[in-house]
C-alpha cells in the first residue's frame, strides 16, 4: 500500500505535535477533512465492508454503509460523554466541599472529648478551612458567571455599573 512510507514514528511524532499546536475549531475542521479523505480512500481502494468490520467489532455497532458512519454528528457521539460530565460536575462539588468541613468538625469534636483546645489540631483545622472557603468561592464564581452570560440584561441592569466597571455612576 502507498501509505505505508507515512506510518513511522517520525512523521506520526510531526503529526501529533501539529495537532497539539491547533486550536479546538481548526482541529475539528482537519479532523472532518481528513475523514472525508478517508472515506474517499476506502470506497476508492474497494475496502468498505473490511473497514466496517473493524469498527462494528471494534465499537460494537452495527453499521451496514459508510453513508451511516458520515450521517452521524459530532453532538450525538459526545452526548452521553456530556452527560456524565454534568452529572460529575454536580455530584462532585458537594462531596468535595463536605469532606474539608468533616475535618473541621471532627477536631471540633474532640473538645466534647475533653481534650483542651490547645491540644487542637490548628494547623489541620487553618488548613481544610482553606480549602473549604476555596471549593466555595470557585463554585460561586461558577455560578455567578453562568448567570450573568445567562442574564445579560440582568448584568446590564445590576452589576455593570458602578465605580469599578465605568467609573462614577452618573445621576439620572
Amino acid at each position: 500500500m502507498r501509505f505505508k512510507q507515512y506510518l513511522n514514528e517520525g512523521s506520526i511524532k510531526n503529526i501529533l505535535s501539529g495537532i497539539g499546536k491547533m486550536s479546538s475549531g481548526k482541529m475539528k475542521t482537519v479532523f472532518k477533512k481528513s475523514f472525508d479523505k478517508m472515506i474517499k480512500i476506502i470506497i476508492d481502494n474497494n475496502i468498505e465492508s473490511d473497514f466496517l468490520n473493524i469498527i462494528n467489532k471494534n465499537l460494537k455497532t452495527n453499521y451496514k454503509s459508510l453513508k451511516q458512519l458520515q450521517a452521524l454528528k459530532e453532538s450525538n457521539l459526545n452526548e452521553d460523554f456530556k452527560n456524565f460530565l454534568t452529572f460529575w460536575k454536580g455530584e462532585t462539588f458537594p462531596a468535595l466541599s463536605i469532606f474539608p468541613t468533616l475535618q473541621i468538625w471532627f477536631e471540633i469534636d474532640k473538645l466534647f472529648s475533653g481534650v483542651n483546645i490547645v491540644d487542637l489540631d490548628w494547623k489541620k483545622m487553618a488548613v481544610y478551612g482553606l480549602l473549604w472557603i476555596l471549593i466555595l468561592t470557585g463554585q460561586h464564581i461558577r455560578l455567578f458567571k453562568k448567570w450573568k452570560k445567562e442574564n445579560p440584561q440582568d448584568w446590564e441592569n445590576e452589576g455593570k455599573p458602578g465605580i469599578f466597571k465605568k467609573g462614577k455612576k452618573e445621576d439620572i
